[in-house]
């Protein structure tokens, strides 16, 4: 399991993490969005990226969401 872990945080884009925390919230919060549960930084610990990176990935989903 650790090992599957770590192949995760280095063969998975910070994009595909955050989706893949993003629906694993969404099994058991519903479409309660992550941001408003956990904070930038908080969610950059749990994949392994930067909090600046956590917030450039929200802002473009958010930004491809209005389009």
């Amino acid at each position: 399991m650790m090992q599957q872990r770590i192949d995760q945080l280095t063969t998975v884009s910070p994009k595909e993490r955050l989706h893949r925390l993003q629906e694993w919230f969404t099994l058991y919060l519903g479409d309660i969005p992550i941001y408003e549960i956990l904070t930038q930084t908080e969610i950059g610990q749990l994949i392994g990226i930067r909090r600046e990176t956590v917030n450039r990935l929200l802002r473009e989903q958010i930004k491809n969401e209005v389009k």
